[in-house]
């Protein structure tokens, strides 16, 4: 959520006043709004969902031609498709799908076509208890008679008769009748409890010409609704307020006495705003304020907002000859573009795989026709400038851009920074300028340094300083929209499901790995079950493994992917475009150790000690290979403080089974390495062979590992002080 400035007006008139505030909070609802889905932003799905209705409302009603327009248009689109889903998990779609108020927000605004909009609404309705009258275990946050005014609302727009409003009806005129008219979050959850659902309820009921507010129960609802803006207290009753005033503007508009109560709320809220109190607040809540805003002032409101924006335009003419200028100097760089020759130097190539993105780093030098004020030509000396440059498609990139927008300040120093937008020479190849980390180098090539030597005390205090800065990045990313999982299987869908189906592509691709897959085998001496064996079992621990919570992560956390300083004492990300904030912190640390501890010592990895095809024998039966790490001190005792980090982190945030679930996060990373290694149609005989040997060391260890888990589970067998070991 976008800070909010504190409000300001030198306006005198209280019209002028509230359409400066209207203005206000018209510049910041669109600065929240994400122009490229059109919706608007939220920290959670539903709060997306309900700041874009209200706002799409708000400046629906206030009818401000296109500027309501090109916001609204898009909103409502997004509303009605709700692309959204991709990003939630599957339980949680359901609750997206019937959120009340987006069926209300349609429903007003006249798009309720869609043939999946209504059968999400019918979904809704189906929660209708005909015993109780009202719609009971809705899947959202909403209590019950909330929840069911927001349908009844839909349902009066939709002019389409139903129960519901009977209740709502019997409940209004209970909540009438009573001596206590505030008696929020106490007594039956189908009753109305407080001035605001009462305003809600008399609104709909009104609209359904089921009640007059000139009848009696009008007046009496109307004197209900002023004695409640009349004796607030604090910010919680005059948000609460909010609601009464809207309606006393809606239907009591000609009455004195409402109009001075609301005209005193507004007051107290012009001055909450200048105040800073409302800051905090998220996007619909000040859309709220418009609509009430609107709703008292009526077409006197969008009167006054066109006059200053017309006097805002009068104002910005005065900067047309400045602009002029600015064109001017545009085109006399351009030119100068042209009289300044680029020479391309070396070009390195520092990540990427043939599915990923490629990063290079680009050293070149300038030279020109032009001349210094000596006369001297211009030149700048070969390869002494540079540019790191990420090659992908313009979905990835784009991607990676978004991802880095929507993180929050603090971690920005933990990544790379990037251009904000990429970069095209032709229709087919893109590019995303990018820093160049300069004094950085990836944490794998720290690590190959020290690895292939004996580590002694200086080694181990340069490992224990740079797990410890690994660590601090990591911790500051996963504490990122940490919230509890929903209701549902989270480990089959975190785990268990991604390693069953790429075990199933990578036998359709290597049907060799079928014999160990499918079968008893034996490896390195000890003998293992089949895959779907150890399934079967962490199935039946699924609670004991469930994380407390999920949040962000890097989601391609491995060695190359971790730049580090020449002291070891600061970390920074890159490969942005895989950050996902719906996981388990576990699989970066999962990820990172499979990769420092197994992957660099396979074949491909590039090290004087990596395994060969040769050393590994593999007969469908049995595979043997030499114990991994190689001779690797270091390696061990990387893996050592990175656990200690870890634990830090567990205790830190209420997390005291972390341990069988680290394991389970190797597991499942081990066996998407070995997916990555596909394809391997094009491969000679030689390479599919390295390949297949490749993917039987990735998939025996995490059977090995598998085994261990298991074991612990079922006997309480203690699992390895770290995965990797000597």
């Amino acid at each position: 959520m976008l800070p909010l400035s504190r409000f300001s007006t030198p306006a005198i008139t209280d019209l002028e006043k509230d359409s400066d505030l209207a203005l206000f909070l018209l510049n910041h609802i669109e600065q929240c709004r994400d122009a490229a889905s059109g919706a608007w932003h939220g920290e959670r799905e539903t709060r997306r969902l309900q700041n874009t209705c209200h706002a799409a409302e708000a400046l629906s009603e206030l009818n401000l031609g296109l500027i309501s327009t090109r916001q609204v248009e898009p909103a409502l689109k997004w509303l009605v498709e709700l692309p959204l889903l991709r990003d939630v998990l599957p339980q949680d779609r359901y609750a997206v799908r019937v959120y009340p108020v987006r069926f209300k927000t349609l429903a007003a605004l006249h798009r309720f076509d869609d043939p999946r909009l209504k059968k999400d609404f019918n979904d809704l309705l189906n929660h209708f208890d005909s015993g109780t009258g009202w719609l009971l275990d809705t899947p959202n946050e909403f209590k019950t008679s909330l929840a069911s005014l927001i349908v009844a609302d839909a349902l009066v727009e939709l002019n389409q008769p139903h129960p519901l409003l009977d209740s709502v009806e019997g409940a209004f005129k209970r909540w009438l009748d009573s001596t206590d008219h505030d008696v929020r979050g106490r007594g039956n959850p189908t009753a109305i409890t407080n001035y605001g659902d009462a305003a809600y309820a008399f609104d709909v009921l009104t609209r359904a010409n089921r009640l007059i507010p000139d009848s009696p129960i009008g007046k009496q609802t109307r004197d209900a609704l002023i004695d409640s803006l009349t004796h607030r207290r604090g910010d919680e009753h005059l948000k609460r307020a909010i609601y009464s005033a809207l309606q006393l503007s809606r239907h009591f508009a000609d009455h004195a006495a409402a109009r001075a109560a609301v005209a005193d709320l507004l007051s107290a809220i012009r001055s909450r705003y200048e105040a800073g109190a409302f800051s905090p607040q998220p996007t619909y809540f000040h859309a709220i304020i418009l609509r009430l805003l609107n709703a008292f002032y009526q077409n006197q409101l969008r009167d006054s907002i066109f006059e200053s924006l017309w006097v805002h335009h009068q104002q910005s003419s005065s900067q047309a000859e400045n602009d002029l200028e600015q064109r001017q100097h545009l085109a006399l760089t351009h030119l100068i573009h042209n009289h300044v020759a680029v020479k391309l130097g070396e070009v390195q190539r520092l990540s990427g795989t043939r599915t990923r993105a490629v990063v290079y780093r680009v050293n070149f030098s300038l030279n020109s026709d032009a001349t210094d004020q000596a006369g001297h030509p211009f030149a700048i000396l070969p390869d002494s400038l540079r540019l790191i440059i990420k090659q992908g498609s313009i979905e990835s990139l784009s991607r990676t851009i978004k991802r880095y927008n929507e993180l929050p300040a603090y971690l920005h120093p933990y990544f790379a920074k990037h251009a904000d937008h990429p970069e095209t020479s032709s229709d087919s190849e893109w590019y995303l300028a990018m820093e160049d980390l300069v004094g950085m180098s990836p944490l794998s090539e720290m690590l190959d340094r020290l690895d292939l030597r004996s580590a002694g005390r200086n080694e181990h205090d340069q490992i224990a300083r740079a797990a410890a800065s690994v660590g601090e990045a990591l911790r500051a990313l996963h504490s990122h929209r940490r919230r509890p999982p929903a209701a549902g299987n989270v480990i089959a869908w975190l785990y268990l499901n991604p390693m069953s189906e790429s075990i199933q592509s990578l036998c359709e691709s290597l049907p060799e790995l079928k014999s160990y897959s499918d079968h008893e085998f034996e490896s390195n001496g000890a003998t293992y079950q089949p895959l779907n064996f150890y399934l079967g079992k962490l199935s039946a621990h699924a609670a004991e493994l469930t994380p407390p919570a999920l949040g962000a992560v890097h989601g391609d956390c491995h060695s190359r992917n971790l730049m580090i300083d020449d002291k070891l004492g600061a970390v920074k990300f890159i490969d942005l475009e895989t950050i996902s904030f719906l996981d388990d912190y576990l699989i970066d640390y999962g990820q990172l150790l499979e990769d420092v501890a197994l992957y660099r010592f396979l074949p491909r990895g590039q090290r004087p000690n990596s395994l060969t095809a040769d050393e590994i024998f593999a007969d469908g039966k049995r595979l043997d290979y030499p114990h991994l790490p190689r001779d690797a001190d270091s390696i061990l005792f990387f893996e050592k403080c990175l656990l200690e980090r870890i634990t830090l982190f567990a205790i830190e945030t209420h997390d005291p089974n972390f341990k069988p679930r680290l394991w389970l996060a190797v597991v499942r990373n081990l066996i998407q390495l070995a997916h990555r290694q596909l394809p391997i149609t094009n491969y000679d005989a030689y390479r599919r062979e390295e390949t297949l040997k490749l993917v039987l060391v990735a998939y025996a260890e995490s059977v090995r590992l598998l085994d261990e888990l298991v074991n612990y589970l079922k006997s309480g067998e203690a699992l390895r002080e770290v995965p990797f070991e000597e």
